[in-house]
């Protein structure tokens, strides 16, 4: 039995339409491996780390005296990756300020783990 024009017309674009799905799903995996790339390695975002900073030492015999200063904040910006920003989130360790930007909520070494 021979095959008609139809016929062979048919397969043809059945099988360009397999071909395009599967060039498709290839482009959109390669797109999110991509992205996800861009995320882990060359993202980074800024954090607010409030340090404390010592205050200058006290001279012992000044009039009038002076009496002890509370430890002084300082402010600092500190760009972190977004696997590092991940991690603190589930911790518990950042949180958004009024004015919007990532704020460290703890000093020194990390929570060791979720507080809930």
């Amino acid at each position: 039995m021979r095959r008609t024009n139809e016929h062979a017309s048919a397969e043809a674009g059945a099988g360009r339409a397999a071909v395009l799905r599967i060039i498709l799903a290839g482009a959109l995996l390669l797109g999110g491996a991509v992205l996800a790339a861009y995320g882990a390695v060359l993202n980074r975002k800024a954090v607010v780390v409030e340090r404390q900073v010592q205050p200058p030492p006290r001279v012992e015999f000044q009039w009038p005296p002076v009496f002890p200063q509370p430890p002084l904040v300082e402010r600092v910006l500190v760009l972190q990756s977004e696997p590092q920003l991940i991690r603190e989130v589930s911790v518990g360790g950042l949180t958004r300020t009024a004015e919007g930007e990532l704020q460290r909520t703890y000093s020194g070494d990390s929570p060791a783990r979720c507080p809930t």
